[in-house]
């Protein structure tokens, strides 16, 4: 017997153990006994999940470092295989089937928030002001023609506006999805940038530009950092009160 499968013999009887079974011959314990206090019971509960951690790292104890994963990508092979659907799908369920097409042990995902920044971006959706004053996404003229269409769907509060995609909207993603990978990367580069300190040269570029009246979006791509950094700067720099207040 390997020491793994010790390990896994050994939880197999600290969890009967916890549940008031007799471990030898799996009759039930005695309800006197000393294994139904509270305590101990959560202690057996305890130790099972510590040698559940050690099975799931092979047997080794302790953090075990996993290699680092690439960036989203994906092969015209594995695209080869997407399953395309006559009924719309939400961004949810568009996202999750191209993620089921990559290792997911090796390649990092494509979230929903990535992949509506990229419709924004090639201007498929836009993102305006709702009467409540929250900023949400609704499709263009450009995004209809693709595909992309809403749909009103009621939930416990009432009803909202859905944005959905036809087959032909998802025959666009797949078409054009070597453009989402160089999207996702150079959006990867900018917010690991945004650690890094500011210099007396950034805050003067940025400082020129909202004076000129440049967009969030703009300065961003100029300085290489993400929007919510530039907000985060222009708000310290003293040039606006609060975040939402540059466009």
């Amino acid at each position: 017997m390997t020491d793994l499968e010790k390990i896994k013999y050994t939880k197999s009887f600290v969890d009967k153990l916890a549940k008031g079974v007799n471990p030898n011959n799996n009759s039930k314990i005695p309800e006197s006994d000393v294994i139904y206090d509270e305590h101990i019971s959560g202690c057996m509960r305890y130790v099972s999940s510590i040698l559940q951690k050690i099975i799931d790292n092979d047997g080794s104890i302790g953090y075990v470092s996993k290699p680092k994963k690439e960036l989203f990508n994906i092969t015209e092979k594995q695209l080869a295989n997407f399953a395309f659907s006559d009924i719309p799908l939400n961004i949810k369920e568009l996202t999750n089937n191209i993620n089921s097409l990559i290792d997911l042990d090796k390649i990092k995902r494509v979230s929903q928030s990535k992949l509506l920044e990229w419709l924004v971006e090639l201007g498929m959706l836009k993102i305006v002001e709702s009467i409540s004053g929250q900023r949400i996404k609704t499709v263009t003229n450009e995004g209809k023609f693709i595909g992309i269409i809403t749909e009103q769907r009621k939930n416990a509060y009432g009803s909202r506006e859905v944005i959905l995609y036809t087959r032909e909207a998802q025959e666009f993603v797949i078409e054009n999805i070597n453009d989402l990978v160089e999207f996702v990367r150079e959006n990867t580069e900018k917010a690991e940038k945004q650690y890094d300190f500011w210099t007396d040269t950034d805050d003067k570029k940025l400082r020129d530009m909202y004076s000129s009246g440049s967009s969030v979006a703009e300065m961003a791509k100029v300085l290489q950092r993400t929007n919510r950094g530039v907000r985060a700067r222009l708000k310290k720099l003293g040039l606006i009160e609060t975040r939402s207040d540059a466009k």
